[in-house]
């Protein structure tokens, strides 16, 4: 969400199967006066309205509303609590934050427990959340928290659209592949396929083509895990020695012991660990470009070095001063500017001149012109099945391209398309739906 994202808040919109919230993580500059910071959270409150909202926040203040331990140390922060803890009462924002024997915040310092994570009654009745620290995560002086949600048996999951279907063809055996067809053909084409009206005859050779292809394709297994490259056994060592350095000088600090010597270690092992990082990241990286840089010279490295990797993500479109709050609302700019909507056109069904009959020889010739290797629209059927499909049944094509031409009409399942948006140059504004262009797969 641009307009609720700077240096110090950053604000989401997040869609899933299970539903949709919008979520912010907010740092309150102990520096600064917290007035500014509690009006971004206003900000946010409103933004979010009805929606379930949950924000995370390095407020630099205690209270008691968030279960925070030693308040008497700094009466700053609890002056800054107070006042953030009245507007959290004013606003019915609920403190998820649950009372742990750790803080939230631990250095050479001190520790305190200056985090606090709010939710609005939407958020807390849809997914009711449980809140807890693990200081067993990471190595910063901030613990981690682990937020966990699970909906509620009321709650309806969001109904998502069409999935593109995909299939591997990649070293396909085309030959192999129209025999596949041949055998499937029984299934979908029965006796009356003549008889059908277009859309059913379309979605009987979709079938067809679908059915074969699932057991024709090769099958790709998402991975499950998602290794780093450049992690490895001498590293993992690295990170258990910081970690058991890290809870010893916490234990001292506990005990009000003197923390002098253990902080050195500390320090010098996480010093090293982090060089060891470093040395590993490049030689991973060195690798990548040895090996993909002699394969592949425009490929991979070349893309990462100009960074055209995903270039045209889009974050929010302004239409008429005002910022979309999520994604939906973003399409909806950009379709209603691609293809805007004019008069309904007019369309004489009753044909008066005689149609002439559409020559198989000429839909042999369109066929056999396809050019190979072009993306799929949401059918996934690429030009290659087509031109196997007439192989195997030129028949079935020729009955449905002879409907069309004879109605003088494009089918409806033919129209449904992919849209891709492609920034029209690095220079552009990102919000400006002009600066767009689409391109629709069929």
């Amino acid at each position: 969400i641009g307009q609720l994202t700077n240096e110090h808040c950053a604000c989401v919109h997040i869609t899933t199967p299970q539903g949709e919230f919008y979520a912010a993580s907010i740092y309150f500059n102990h520096n600064d006066n917290i007035e500014p910071y509690i009006q971004m959270l206003e900000k946010i409150r409103v933004l979010a309205s009805e929606q379930p909202l949950i924000v995370g926040m390095d407020a630099n203040a205690t209270s008691p509303l968030w279960y925070s331990k030693n308040q008497d140390a700094s009466r700053q922060r609890d002056i800054r609590g107070d006042l953030l803890s009245e507007y959290i009462v004013e606003s019915r924002l609920i403190v998820i934050n649950q009372p742990s024997i750790h803080y939230t915040f631990s250095s050479q310092m001190g520790s305190s427990d200056i985090d606090v994570t709010v939710a609005n009654e939407p958020l807390m009745s849809r997914y009711n959340p449980t809140w807890r620290i693990r200081e067993d995560w990471g190595l910063s002086d901030h613990n981690s928290i682990v937020i966990t949600t699970k909906t509620t048996k009321n709650s309806t999951p969001l109904s998502c659209p069409d999935q593109k279907k995909r299939w591997n063809t990649r070293g396909m055996a085309w030959g192999e592949y129209e025999k596949a067809l041949s055998l499937e053909k029984a299934t979908h084409i029965t006796p009356d396929f003549a008889n059908r009206p277009t859309d059913q005859k379309i979605e009987a050779i979709m079938r067809w083509i679908g059915k074969t292809n699932d057991k024709t394709t090769k099958k790709t297994q998402a991975a499950t895990t998602f290794r780093v490259k450049w992690w490895n056994s001498s590293l993992a060592r690295h990170r258990w020695n910081v970690q058991k350095l890290r809870r010893v000088l916490r234990s001292i600090r506990r005990q009000n012991g003197d923390t002098l010597l253990a902080n050195s270690n500390y320090k010098l092992a996480v010093k090293t660990y982090k060089r060891k990082i470093y040395e590993s990241k490049s030689r991973s990286w060195h690798q990548f470009v040895e090996q993909t840089g002699n394969d592949e010279p425009w490929g991979s490295a070349y893309k990462l070095c100009r960074r055209t990797f995903n270039p045209n993500g889009i974050s929010s479109i302004v239409c008429d001063g005002t910022e979309s709050k999520n994604w939906r609302e973003a399409l909806s700019v950009l379709m209603n500017k691609f293809f805007p909507e004019g008069p309904a056109a007019e369309i004489d069904q009753e044909v008066t001149a005689e149609v002439p009959e559409l020559d198989t020889n000429d839909i042999a010739y369109a066929i056999s012109d396809l050019n190979m290797g072009k993306a799929p629209g949401l059918d996934g059927i690429i030009p290659e099945m087509v031109r196997s499909l007439w192989k195997v049944s030129p028949d079935c094509l020729t009955a449905v391209y002879r409907d069309c031409f004879a109605s003088g009409l494009f089918p409806d399942l033919f129209k449904k398309g992919e849209v891709i948006t492609l920034l029209k140059g690095p220079d552009k504004v990102r919000t400006d739906p002009s600066s767009y262009r689409p391109i629709t797969l069929l």
